[in-house]
């Protein structure tokens, strides 16, 4: 403990928030306490404190300085501009004042601080407290508000490192060690950076060394293969503009011949043209017709939801008045139930006053019958205390020596069996950490075992990597092969892929509805396939417009698309919203029609989500084979919808309609959509190939498999030398172990013996102890019987049981009472008659009406029946006109007849004509891709005249010149003398193919020599072939190099920047020993500063709590969670309460976390002690006997400590010095000041 040096001396308040006027408050003495009802002001006196002493304003319950000024209710805010805190310290004879003023600044406000009537500044006010009195403000090391024990008990381990280090004064070293360590760690992640970077350019520099020297292999056979390719390249044109003019001659005959029959097919459309036109004229009367019965239908269909809806509300209004009757009797039920509630309250109010009043005079005849003391039975009381103390003198001398022994051979063997703690947990950490490292050997040799396997799966790898190189080149071959064939078949699939405007449109609209409505599912078109391509014109014919329908999910995302449609004036569109479609699945009967015919919808691939609208679009429509087919199941027994492959459509009505113009165009949007899976495959093994090609040049994954397998090794040998490492430190910790268990052993026997003086002691002690007791029965025999009573702690016992009894029975009546009172009023104020007045009111309303209804729906029945005359008048008209269109289609299908025949013819000729055009297009699409390779591969091919040209030139260049181009002239020793470079030409892959003739034109083919011309189709593969293998085999020979093209640019630029890195690197290792250093010598000041505080706080810890539950088999105690860097982690405390066991604080009762973190308290407190300690209400949570322990502990401080406590427990404030009353001045609305010292009636 540290000497007492200074006390608070006096405390004076200036309109400090409830203290108007100036109050001064002192002297105070070493155990002052603070008293006053809740309210009076008793906390704001502590927030006095706190402001003087430096704390916060945010502490103090305040936003802001103005706040703690002095204001009554209703005052204006500018008549007070200030208020002032004053404290004096005392020490000997000397005092020094500390003064804080709040006052006016500008728009706000400020603290003016003095000493000793000298203004000074805020550092150095905080810097005076913390160096003369050891008061930090911030650690609030001097004061412990309302609900702060509470808060200590309830503190996490880290709150409580964080406590102890501001304590010690470490905020600054925590600051310092944080930007120490993350400068540190910056440091070192860049030196690791900058090591692996220079590892990996040295091993950059070795790789680089040998792909230049395959790279300048790699160029030499590509100059080759480029010769070979302009070769290859040159014959392959020359071949394809003979086909082309072989094939344009022959095309030439086929058109003029088509012409014949196109002028005769001509003639027979302008008759049916004519006879449609008569058709659609009485079709057109039909529609009419048709429209007219829709409209009458929709007049019934629309009266019918108002006759739906007028019986329902008829059954709605019968339901309520029915409910209504019901509701009626259950009402006068409630009625009754009232009453009766009303009288049983009643009775029970009365009862519960009744017991009142009887409790009442329980407790005034109880008032009579207590016995008091008088001012003379007052002065005998501690006349015989004084008598008892001088007759027992010798006896309590010695029995306090004895006590004093008692406590020091107690603190001794408390010390041992701390010791003896101590090993046990050294003990522990030991075996801990021999636990730790045997796991640590067991993984190291567990990682050396997983290390050998990876070395064997990278072994495998590296094998698997070679292997997978020659496959990939396999599969490179085939892949090629394979998107020959799909080229093939999208030139012979022969479609005609140009889109009109209106289809561009018509798709963009499209794509735009299903980004904004995602209801919309797509066009019935693109949903559906046609598997057989056989059906193409019969699905299209049986689909009709419903082809491009639109499908949606539900009938207001359609709705919604019309919208958007005609907002944004995008044209018109059909759509099927699936929830709205009505349709009848197939009929089972018609798959049983044999090889006859069979139901479109079986012929069609779709999702089974979009089966309505499909089945909406072809319904029960059969297709066949063959017209005749189509007539037989038609007009069969059963009539029905038959459509045959050709497109010949025949109704159930008979009417039969085919050859409609366009169809077989739109029939062939089915073929292009398998052109289109076409192209995606092509993309797919354009994609493939490409990842080949990289794959199989990536032969540096050997070397990286290489790399890896060699830094495993390291590895390996590495974990091995840690291995026995960590063998030597497990043999360290048995050996410290041993060492441990023979200490232990020696501290138990000291133990031992020390319980045996100890007990022997306490003998003596009770011995003495009932000496004292009997002297003191005989001097105060007298007294309680004059007083009436057996003994003075039984009357004081006594009286305190009976009172708190009685104001417990008093409470619970009390609230009983209040409690039926307010249920009775309210049964009272419960009106019932007027919901049986509205009740009787609404059933007249429902009567009145239901007559009405009923009424109504009479005339509703009448008018429907007029109705359904009209409809069948109208249907009789719309039958003679059909009989007329039939005989229409009669005529016109005999016309369609004789077209059809020369329009077979016509198809016959067209399609000759396509399959030449077809030949054209190809070829011209193949010279179309050579000269795009030209351009892609930058092949350069002969120009016409060029040759002349480059000689003449040559014969200018002067010998230097020559000289260097030497080894470009060696590389085409192999060409014709007559071949030269030419230009190159630019040539755009979208040009027309008269800008490609324009091209071929340029160019000289006569450099071709007459025995590489091909007479035959033989000869043309055998050429085509010698070609393709001379140059596969200088692509095998460039493969196998696999080499890195920029490696001779890069290898000298690598060189540099490894130099430079390696001087960089340099640099960061040493700047990194700095940092290391300097982070070293401020960890080491944390730990020693943070070690010091925590040190004293652990040793005075067990002692402090000893003394506050003044049990010595309590135990108190703090544990590091961390024992290299404690502050980083957390300190635990753990509190062992008189004759309990071991448990953790957070399970402690209240009143034992109150008293355990008290004591936690007071060992704060005695690291750098301030002289005087400020407790508010800490003895809130304990019971009597802990409160009588603490006032014991405080008592026993007082001589070197000053304690000002505020309590409302006076077995806690009576034991004080002095009191300062605190209280509430209810008409001035403030608070007041009194003071009384205690000492003068003390009888200690």
């Amino acid at each position: 403990r540290m000497e007492k040096k200074a006390t608070i001396f006096q405390i004076s308040l200036k309109d400090f928030k409830s203290y108007e006027g100036t109050h001064n408050i002192g002297p105070l003495y070493n155990f002052q306490a603070i008293v006053g009802p809740n309210g009076a002001g008793k906390s704001n006196l502590m927030d006095a404190i706190s402001f003087v002493l430096g704390v916060k304003t945010g502490k103090l319950r305040s936003q802001n300085l103005g706040d703690l000024i002095h204001r009554k209710e209703g005052e204006r805010e500018g008549k007070r501009s200030s208020c002032a805190v004053s404290i004096i310290f005392k020490e000997g004879e000397q005092q020094v004042k500390f003064e804080r003023k709040v006052v006016k600044s500008g728009d706000g406000w400020a603290s003016q601080y003095r000493i000793d009537n000298e203004g000074v500044s805020a550092e150095e006010y905080d810097s005076r407290l913390n160096t003369n009195y050891n008061i930090v403000t911030k650690a609030m090391n001097f004061l412990v508000f309302q609900g702060g024990v509470e808060a200590v008990a309830s503190r996490s381990s880290k709150e409580l490192t964080s406590q102890i280090e501001l304590i010690a004064d470490g905020e600054e070293l925590k600051n310092q060690y944080e930007a120490a360590l993350r400068e540190k760690e910056e440091i070192e992640e860049n030196t690791i950076y900058q090591y692996q970077k220079k590892k990996g350019m040295g091993s950059e520099k070795k790789q680089l060394k040998v792909q230049k020297e395959e790279a300048e292999r790699y160029n030499t056979l590509e100059r080759e293969r480029r010769n070979t390719v302009k070769k290859h390249v040159l014959w392959l044109l020359y071949h394809i503009e003979a086909d082309i003019k072989a094939h344009g001659k022959e095309l030439s005959r086929k058109r003029v011949q088509a012409g014949e029959y196109a002028s005769k097919a001509e003639e027979l459309k302008a008759q049916i043209e004519s006879a449609k036109k008569k058709q659609a004229e009485v079709q057109s009367e039909i529609r009419t017709a048709e429209r007219k019965i829709r409209k009458k239908l929709e007049e019934l269909e629309g009266s019918r939801p108002d006759a739906i809806k007028t019986q329902e509300e008829i059954d709605h209004i019968r339901k309520r008045m029915a409910n209504a009757d019901k509701n009626r009797e259950k009402l006068n039920e409630e009625v009754k139930r009232h009453a009766a509630g009303i009288e049983d309250l009643e009775e029970k109010l009365a009862s519960v006053e009744k017991e009142l009043a009887i409790l009442q005079s329980e407790i005034d005849a109880s008032r009579r019958q207590t016995v008091t003391f008088s001012g003379d039975q007052l002065t005998e009381y501690n006349s015989r205390k004084e008598q008892v103390y001088k007759e027992t003198v010798t006896e309590q001398q010695e029995m306090a020596q004895l006590e004093r022994q008692q406590k020091n051979e107690q603190e001794e063997q408390d010390a041992m069996n701390a010791k003896i703690t101590e090993y046990d947990n050294q003990k522990q950490r030991l075996e801990e950490a021999q636990t730790l490292l045997e796991d640590r050997q067991d993984k190291t040799n567990t990682s050396i075992e997983e290390d050998k396997s990876k070395i064997r799966q990278l072994q495998q790898q590296f094998e698997a990597a070679r292997q997978e190189n020659e496959r990939a080149k396999a599969r490179q071959t085939e892949l090629t092969q394979k998107l020959d064939q799909v080229q093939t078949r999208i030139k012979d699939a022969k479609i005609d892929s140009r889109e009109t405007q209106r289809e561009k449109r018509f798709k963009e609209t499209l794509a735009d509805l299903q980004r904004l409505f995602p209801g919309v599912v797509g066009r019935l078109f693109d949903c559906c396939e046609v598997p057989n391509s056989k059906y193409d014109i019969a699905v299209t014919v049986a689909m009709g417009p419903n082809m491009d329908a639109i499908v949606t999910d539900t009938e207001r995302t359609a709705k919604e698309c019309v919208s958007y449609l005609k907002e944004q004036r995008l044209g018109t569109a059909t759509f099927l919203p699936l929830d709205r479609l009505r349709v009848e699945p197939i009929n089972e009967h018609l798959r049983m029609l044999g090889e006859r015919a069979k139901p479109i919808a079986d012929c069609i691939r779709y999702d089974k989500k979009i089966e309505p609208a499909v089945l909406y679009a072809v319904g029960n429509t059969l297709v066949s084979d063959t017209v005749a087919d189509a007539k037989r199941v038609a007009f069969g027994k059963t009539r029905h919808k038959v459509v045959s492959t050709d497109g010949i459509l025949i109704a159930k009505s008979g009417l039969m309609t085919g050859g409609l113009s366009g169809i077989e165009s739109k029939a062939q949007r089915w073929k292009a959509k398998e052109v289109e899976q076409f192209k995606k495959d092509r993309e797919t093994l354009w994609k493939e190939l490409t990842d080949l090609g990289r794959g199989v040049r990536n032969q540096n994954l050997e070397a990286q498999l290489e790399t890896q397998i060699s830094e495993l090794e390291a590895k390996i040998e590495f974990s091995r030398n840690d291995l026995a490492t960590t063998k030597d430190k497990i043999k360290k910790i048995e050996k410290d172990l041993a060492t441990l268990e023979k200490n232990r052993r020696i501290l138990n026997n000291q133990t031992d013996e020390k319980s045996k003086s100890l007990t022997e002691r306490q003998e003596q002690i009770n011995e003495i102890s009932e000496v004292i007791a009997e002297k003191e029965d005989d001097i105060f025999e007298e007294f309680v019987t004059a007083v009436g009573v057996n003994n003075i702690r039984e009357y004081e016992q006594k009286q305190l049981k009976d009172a708190q009894r009685q104001n417990e029975n008093r409470t619970r009546l009390t609230s009983l009472q209040s409690r039926l009172q307010n249920q009775l009023d309210y049964e009272r104020k419960r009106d019932l008659e007027t919901p049986r007045v509205q009740l009787e009111t609404q059933l007249e309303k429902d009567k009145e009406r239901l007559e009405e209804l009923e009424a109504k729906q009479e005339e509703v029945k009448e008018e429907d029946k007029n109705g359904q005359k009209e409809l069948a008048k109208l249907r009789k008209e719309e039958d003679k006109l059909r009989s007329q269109v039939a005989e229409a289609e009669h005529v016109l299908k005999e016309l369609r007849k004789d077209e059809a025949i020369q329009t077979h013819e016509l198809r016959g000729v067209s399609k000759n004509i396509a399959a030449e055009e077809t030949m054209v297009e190809r070829l011209k699409d193949r010279r179309r891709a050579i000269l795009h390779r030209c351009k892609v591969e930058e092949i350069r091919l002969p120009i016409k005249g060029e040759a002349e040209k480059e000689k003449a030139e040559k014969k200018k260049r002067p010998r230097d010149d020559e000289a260097e181009e030497e080894g470009e002239e060696e590389g085409e020793k192999s060409e014709s003398e007559s071949e030269s470079e030419g230009e190159e030409m630019e040539i755009d892959e979208e040009s027309l193919t008269t800008e490609d003739e324009k091209q071929i034109s340029k160019i000289e083919f006569s450099l071709i020599k007459k025995s590489l011309v091909a007479k035959s189709q033989e000869e043309y593969n055998k050429l085509n072939e010698t070609y393709l293998e001379d140059i596969a085999k200088l692509v095998s020979d460039m493969e196998k190099i696999a080499p890195n093209l920029r490696a001779i640019n890069r290898y000298d630029d690598v060189v540099d920047r490894y130099t430079s890195t390696s001087e960089e690197f340099e640099k960061l290792r040493k700047r990194a020993e700095k940092l290391v250093k300097k982070f070293t010598k401020i960890k080491k000041l944390r730990f020693e500063k943070f070690m010091e505080a925590y040190n004293i706080i652990s040793n005075n810890i067990d002692r402090i709590y000893k003394e506050v539950t003044q049990d010595p088999g309590s135990q108190a105690y703090l544990t590091l969670e961390n024992m290299q860097e404690p502050y980083l982690a957390g300190v635990k405390y753990n509190a062992v309460p008189p004759k309990k066991g071991f448990r953790d604080i957070e399970q402690l009762s209240g009143g034992e976390q109150t008293v355990a973190a008290l004591a936690l308290l007071f060992a704060m407190h005695a690291y750098r002690p301030a002289p005087f300690f400020i407790l508010d209400e800490v003895d809130a949570a304990l019971d009597q006997r802990n409160v009588q322990k603490m006032v014991r502990y405080i008592r026993k401080r007082s001589p070197d400590l000053q304690c000002i406590v505020i309590s409302l427990k006076d077995q806690f404030f009576e034991h004080a010095d002095a009191l300062v009353g605190i209280y509430k001045d209810v008409p001035n609305e403030k608070s007041g000041t009194a003071l009384l010292d205690l000492r003068k009636f003390s009888t200690r």
